[in-house]
């Protein structure tokens, strides 16, 4: 049931323009309907003004019903589902706030929690498309983190034939939820308890003064900001506001140029500001210029209205927080008499003036900011943001001048020596003991001099994100952070010990528990974020004593001192986290620690014990082995495992390295029993084991030239990269959890729709429907789109085509484009470069876009394919140079300009010429870096630094994740935290994250263990999967059984189901085995139907010899009568390489090149195991086309040929992977069976692999093999070798 109670729910309208009866010239004026009017002609915009916006006037009811079924019911709710605030069988109530028009109501989500829903009723034509510009805002906000903003919970567009379905005659809604609060600051003594507290008040008016200059940078106007407008949250002892109340501001802003034509539309407009029963307080806070309009003289104009009636509104409530409101005129105001009414306004403003200019308690800087801020010109007022600016130069003085506090005693800072040894000392900041009197006096005086102006500073997850190991719990205790000149030290409150544990905190002081230096490049930028906190708060003076002194001593030394409490109360209070954030956290954080523990068991200590030349004899150190690893409960439980830690002697012989194809590794100096790793790189080859215990080394020239030491530590080359990539998804872990939008996507997938009539034409040229229409849902669904793609069904074309048409109608849009892989993030830079423009036919830059793409690379990463290394920073300045360049002299060879210009060219055409000295090619770079709109990295290189220079203000307006299946959670956190949307590509049938068989595998093998820390993991085992699986994850509800086609359609989630790759047999394959249709019954051939579709007609393989494989597609050689062929340890097979090898001989015409029919990878020869290669590196024709299945993925050949080696049954028949090795895993073998075009040839036992689940209690999902052996008969054909061979 709805209510006319609009002083309940006051609302805002916005959007920059001018509201007057004249509607086509205001119109014309709106920076919103202004990008549509070369869209749309003359005749729509006058059906719009006849229309009303396309509106009819729905009637109250039909209103409730489409709320009740978009938000409440099960069965049918888009969004949420919300409730009632008296439970699920309670009354709808809402407020109508314009009639007909919007309305709101106040609902409670899943753990009885406030919700403003937000609704606006009529969208059709060009209402629908301002919704699609209001939402992106909205979407940026919602991931602002700023304290001082609501935060936006979900949102959607339903058009008209939606609506009309429910049986209403609403012409299209939308929706936008937001976090509500039962408490404003209009509720009595909200006021007198800010003004009880000046400090407090100055720190939220400098937050509400920042949420505001965030709002106008966006576009978005308030337009009704009085005290019912600022929530609260007042459950902590420092209340914390935000500005609501104005979701649909641009919406209603042109509502109401297009329909204001009527003095009772007018009278409605008053009842919207000011409610049915206004008060002197509600009309303070209206501007000058809106009470003009509003009550009008006999010469009514149009309103004017800019931003800054913003200003005066939060002015006007501010002013309530250091003036009496008992002191405004009691004027008498007749609401009838528009006179009257303009009357009394003038009074209160020159009263709330007046009060400033003779106040003798507040500081001049204060006073002179609110009295420009309530100006009556508008033109006159400062913007929010240098409201806010302003605040922050003076928030020292100004505290100064609002404490009245008279303290007797410096506040009062302990600090640990034995701990203070362990990190100062340590770091020679100090040159002796904490622990003695003498260094006791040092660090005294050294923290003193640090802390000398230090800034107090809150840190919402405390020490976690800047400092490694320990407690994660104690970490986040060390909120208060003392920012000093060189050190920033994270304390919490002083306790004490007592025999029961710990007093409680005493906020007579506070306690140094972390210290990490400012400039330390890892957290440099947190911490200068935290620096730029508009709340930091100047500490007057402290002094130091050490926490180990006498207890009576510390007595004394706590008598008499302030209470750091005063100043934390002025600092931003931590927006809550919910509980399904910190837990979905916390499995990050075990799998960040589960990594690095991963990473230290690969490192061994050794001891020298013989050279010979330029080798060296190494053995594995027990001991020390034994020592190192007991330290560590996580890495106890790797070391226990064999197939986790092996032997030393196992571990480095069986390493190999991929970029060399032999191991390399490093070594480290012990230092009391740990390793420590030299700058000066000492690398070494590892030439062979001899036994679980020895290795033989050799130095490879250039490598470092330290002799090898006599104890020391190895660990493998590439872990020193890895561990720094690890260090950067533990700080990107950290962006992620403050993009709560984006974690709520990640756990319950659900979009907001935006009409699709603005992308009808996008992918228009793709084959096949189902590309097509993904195309178009993925441009209208915000924020969050996944899309699965099975093999070939053409995922880099579709995004490519969605990059390309997003970028045409958003040509100033920010777009980032990673990948798990520099591969797979090449191979669709290129799609997306050519599909602009930017890459011509030739494989050249074309530089016809107007765009800026640049390709971000690391020094230590694999460097660009060939064709995409034009766009890395140096490269494109280089060539942007060149262009500009050759346009100056043209000019200069035209004589064109007067004398002084000509000049001012040459040098410029100097400074832009590489070969001289001075050149600018470098400042040109990092303009180019800051003003690229297409961007590309991978996840690892995708960090704030590389990619977001300037901070939060440069996210990118989409991010695209291609391989997302491929990495774990915390790789995919670091360019999903970059944006404000996202799309997420990938197949989780196929090749998923490193190790993610080990990673099940570890959690299973923690069952029952006698370490109750590490049982837990097998208890937590669901939910580290769960998390591990993001991608997997957000695919379930497609598979509900229960979910009903028009739900499933309105997911964010699309399946591409017809591929373009592979001929017709070899696609079947793939369906029916591994992409069955969910639930179904087996055919009478013994597969289940696919679900994969052919959409284009692929020729047959050129080859006509040898015979078995000339017009085939699918070909088994089945070597299980060949002699030689037998696999062996650490898994080749001699005898199945000759075969494969042998087979490549025949081939007639020979797979060349762009030769004979063949395309431009026209052979792979794939096998899942390394050792294999070196077997099939011996014929000399399959040099070229090797490769282990795990680096083929993502690529296709013409014939791909495999070699499989396992030919025999190795433990108990359930221990399949004791037979199969690699091949034991289904996603691995998709792979395999699915990078052929035109020919599959699987070299390898037939009669094995078809057994070698059989006779298993494996569910039918995991006996894959025999699915597969069955499907070959099915579309190919099984072929003796010896018959393809001879013998």
């Amino acid at each position: 049931m709805l209510s006319r109670d609009r002083q309940a729910y006051d609302s805002p309208v916005g959007g920059p323009g001018t509201i007057c009866p004249d509607w086509p010239r205001c119109v014309t004026n709106c920076s919103l309907f202004a990008r549509f009017l070369d869209r749309a002609d003359k005749r729509k915009h006058m059906m719009v003004k006849e229309r009303g916006m396309g509106l009819g006037m729905p009637n109250d009811s039909d209103v409730d019903k489409l709320v009740h079924h978009f938000c409440c019911a099960a069965t049918t709710a888009h969004y949420g589902p919300y409730t009632p605030p008296d439970g699920p069988n309670g009354h709808l109530t809402g407020s109508a706030l314009i009639p007909g028009r919007l309305y709101r109501y106040r609902l409670v989500d899943r753990e009885q929690m406030p919700v403003d829903i937000h609704v606006y009723v009529g969208l059709a034509d060009i209402g629908g498309m301002l919704w699609e510009q209001e939402i992106r805002v909205l979407l940026r906000l919602g991931v602002s983190a700023l304290p001082g903003l609501a935060e936006i919970l979900e949102g959607g567009y339903e058009d008209a034939a939606t609506t009309a379905a429910v049986g209403t005659s609403v012409q299209g809604i939308a929706f936008v939820a937001t976090r509500g609060s039962d408490y404003t600051l209009e509720d009595p003594g909200a006021s007198e308890a800010m003004r009880a507290r000046p400090l407090v008040a100055l720190s939220q008016f400098v937050l509400l003064a920042d949420a505001l200059a965030e709002l106008h940078d966006l576009g978005v106007t308030h337009r009704n900001l009085m005290s019912a407008a600022i929530y609260a949250d007042i459950d902590a002892d420092t209340p914390r506001l935000w500005i609501a109340r104005f979701e649909m501001s641009a919406l209603i802003g042109n509502l109401l140029r297009s329909s204001l034509d009527s003095g009772t539309r007018r009278d409605e407009l008053r009842e919207l500001f000011l409610g049915v029963e206004p008060d002197r307080r509600q009309l303070a806070c209206l501007p000058p210029e809106r009470v003009q309009f509003l009550f009008p003289d006999d010469h009514a104009e149009g309103l004017r209205d800019t931003a800054t009636a913003d200003v005066y509104g939060l002015a006007a409530i501010v002013w309530e927080w250091f003036c009496n409101p008992d002191d405004l005129p009691d004027v008498p105001i007749d609401w009838a008499d528009h006179a009257s009414v303009r009357a009394a306004h003038e009074a209160l403003g020159k009263a709330m003036r007046q009060a400033l200019a003779c106040s003798s308690t507040l500081p001049t800087r204060l006073t002179d900011v609110l009295t420009a801020m309530l100006d009556v010109r508008p033109s006159a007022r400062p913007t929010a943001a240098e409201v806010a600016t302003r605040l922050r130069q003076d928030s020292d003085a100004l505290r100064v001048s609002l404490d009245s506090t008279r303290r007797e005693r410096p506040f009062l800072v302990v600090h640990m020596p034995r701990q203070s040894d362990e990190t100062l000392l340590a770091r020679d900041w100090i040159s002796q003991s904490a622990t003695t009197e003498p260094g006791r006096e040092e660090l005294a005086a050294f923290i003193v001099e640090d802390l000398q102006n230090a800034r107090l500073v809150l840190s919402p997850h405390g020490a976690e994100p800047f400092v490694r190991g320990g407690s994660a719990a104690e970490r986040r205790e060390a909120r208060f952070v003392l920012l000093g000149r060189r050190i920033a030290w994270f304390c919490q409150y002083f306790w004490r010990r007592t025999w029961a544990g710990q007093s409680p905190p005493l906020e007579e002081a506070l306690i140094i528990k972390y210290v990490v230096e400012r400039t330390s490049p890892r957290v440099e930028r947190m911490i200068d974020e935290l620096a730029r906190d508009p709340l930091r708060v100047e500490v007057p003076g402290i002094e130091t004593v050490a926490m180990t002194i006498d207890a009576r001593s510390m007595d004394a030394q706590l008598a008499g001192r302030p209470s750091w409490k005063e100043l934390v109360d002025q600092l931003t209070p931590p927006t809550p986290e919910s509980g399904r954030d910190l837990e979905y956290g916390r499995a990050l954080d075990w799998l960040l620690t589960f990594q690095g523990a991963e990473l230290r068991a690969r490192t061994y200590p050794f001891t020298r014990v013989g050279a010979l030349g330029d080798e060296v004899k190494v053995e594995w150190e027990r001991e020390t082995d034994r020592q190192y690893v007991l330290r560590d409960a996580l890495l106890t439980k790797l070391a226990d495992s064999p197939w986790l830690r092996p032997a030393f002697g196992d571990f480095f012989g069986n390493l190999e390295e991929e970029d060399h194809g032999y191991a390399l590794v490093e070594v480290g100096e012990d230092e009391n029993g740990r390793p420590r790793w030299l700058a000066e790189r000492s690398v070494w080859q590892v030439s062979h084991k001899e036994g679980e215990d020895r290795v033989i080394l050799r130095r490879r020239p250039g490598h470092g030239g330290r002799a090898l030491p006599a104890k020391g530590w190895l660990r493998p080359y590439s872990d020193q990269g890895t561990q720094s990539a690890l260090n950067r998804q533990a700080d990107a872990r950290w962006d992620l959890l403050e993009a709560r939008g984006l974690l709520s996507q990640l756990r319950n997938p659900r979009s907001i729709r935006t009409p699709q009539q603005r992308w009808e034409q996008a992918g228009a040229e793709l084959e096949g429907e189902n590309s097509q229409e993904t195309v178009r849902s993925m441009l209208a669904c915000q924020p969050l789109y996944a899309i699965q793609g099975p093999p070939g069904t053409g995922k880099t074309t579709v995004v490519a085509e969605a990059v390309a048409g997003y970028l045409e109608a958003e040509p100033t849009a920010r777009v980032l484009v990673s990948a798990q892989s520099g591969y797979a993030l090449d191979n669709l830079a290129q799609r997306i470069l050519e599909r602009v423009g930017e890459l011509g036919p030739d494989g050249k830059p074309a530089d016809e876009w107007p765009g800026v793409a640049l390709r971000i690379t690391s020094y230590s990463g694999t460097p660009p394919t060939p064709t995409v290394q034009p766009w890395t920073r140096s490269e494109l300045a280089v060539r942007q140079a060149g262009r500009i360049r050759a346009r100056v002299g043209q000019v200069l060879r035209d004589r064109v300009g007067s004398d002084s210009l000509r000049l001012v060219l040459e040098e410029w055409a100097h400074l832009l010429d590489p070969g001289t000295g001075d050149n600018v090619h470098l400042e040109l770079g990092d303009r180019l870096e800051r003003a690229a709109n297409l961007v590309f990295a991978t996840c690892a290189t995708a960090t704030a630094q590389a990619v977001t220079p300037s901070g939060t203000r440069s996210r990118f307006d989409w991010v695209i994740v291609e391989e997302a299946a491929k990495a774990w959670p915390t790789e995919l956190s670091m360019p999903l935290s970059r944006g404000t949307r996202w799309t997420l590509i990938g197949d989780h049938k196929q090749l998923g994250a490193h190790r993610r068989a080990d990673f099940e595998r570890f959690l299973d093998s923690c069952r029952a263990d006698p370490n109750p820390e590490i049982a837990d993991l097998f208890h937590r085992r669901e939910d580290y999967l769960d998390v591990f699986d993001t991608f997997r994850r957000l695919f379930r509800p497609l598979d509900d059984p229960n979910l009903t086609d028009e739900a499933r359609t309105r997911l964010p989630l699309r399946r591409l189901t017809t591929q373009f790759r592979m001929r017709p047999p070899i696609a079947e394959i793939v369906s029916r085995v591994f992409y069955p249709e969910p639930n179904a019954a087996r055919l009478p051939d013994g597969l289940p139907p696919g679900t994969l579709t052919s959409g284009r007609e692929v020729a047959a393989s050129p080859l006509r010899k040898p015979q078995a494989l000339a017009g085939a597609s699918v070909v088994w050689i089945d070597t299980h009568d060949v002699a030689d062929c037998a696999d062996e340890p650490r898994w080749r097979n001699p005898g199945e390489a000759r075969v494969v090898g042998a087979l490549v001989d025949l081939c007639n015409p020979r797979p060349e090149p762009y030769q004979n029919g063949f395309s431009g990878e026209p052979l792979a020869v794939l096998t899942p195991y390394r050792q294999q290669l070196d077997q099939l590196r011996q014929y000399g024709a399959l040099r070229d086309y090797l490769y282990t299945i795990h680096s083929f993925q993502g690529r296709e050949a013409d014939i791909v040929i495999t070699s499989l080696v396992r030919d025999r049954q190795r433990g108990h028949a359930e221990q399949t992977w004791a037979s199969l090795g690699h091949l034991a895993q289904r996603n691995l073998i998709n792979v395999m069976m699915s990078r052929a075009r035109k020919l599959l040839v699987i070299v390898g036992d037939f009669h094995h692999f078809s057994r070698v689940d059989a006779d298993t209690s494996l569910d039918d999902d995991e006996r894959f093999w025999g699915r597969l052996c069955t499907a070959v008969q099915l579309y190919g054909t099984v072929v003796p070798a010896t018959e393809v061979i001879g013998e």
